[in-house]
């Protein structure tokens, strides 16, 4: 923060030497060529700032051999049962909702999140279960703090062979049941 702060205020003074020089040749035509060469060293000074780290950081931002999030999108939608409802959150959900919408795979399923709950009026994630659960297969996409209540009514289970970006859930009964209902 300190040397951004440092960093401002050297562009600040810059910027007023230029000014400076500006009204002190004013706009007249006999002063053209120095205006223009005052004008292209502030804006090489003020580029070079701004480009300058980008070398050095471009290794550690490049995440273009970053395939992690591409493996779980093509493992859950190979997992997920046929017209399968995923209440998921919005990290998850975007991902989702890129390969169904986008890459049109998986039509059959559909993707709820806290947005479109709210959006809705659905309830929360335990009404939305509840209107889907033994009518059509459910899995979940949630932070495992968000599993507490849906644990004390169903049984879950994780889906099996899914890369390790997150956890995958399916609803497989209601506590107390022996199957679905």
């Amino acid at each position: 923060m300190v040397a951004v702060i440092w960093a401002a205020l050297a562009l600040d003074g810059i910027w007023d030497a230029c000014v400076a020089l500006w009204h002190r040749y004013g706009p007249s035509g006999e002063h053209h060529a120095l205006r223009v060469v005052v004008g292209g060293i502030v804006a090489v000074a003020l580029l070079a700032v701004v480009l300058a780290p980008v070398p050095g950081r471009y290794a550690s931002v490049d995440a273009s051999t970053d395939t992690e999030a591409r493996a779980w999108l093509d493992a859950t939608m190979a997992a997920l049962a046929p017209d399968a409802v995923v209440v998921s959150w919005w990290s998850y959900s975007t991902t989702l909702w890129y390969g169904h919408l986008v890459e049109d795979q998986r039509p059959d399923i559909t993707i709820i999140d806290d947005r479109t709950i709210i959006d809705e009026d659905l309830g929360d994630a335990g009404a939305v279960i509840d209107k889907y659960f033994g009518s059509r297969p459910v899995y979940l996409v949630r932070l495992e703090s968000d599993l507490l209540p849906i644990r004390a009514k169903y049984d879950i289970e994780p889906v099996p062979g899914l890369p390790s970006l997150t956890r995958v859930y399916r609803v497989v009964s209601r506590k107390g049941s022996n199957g679905p209902s």
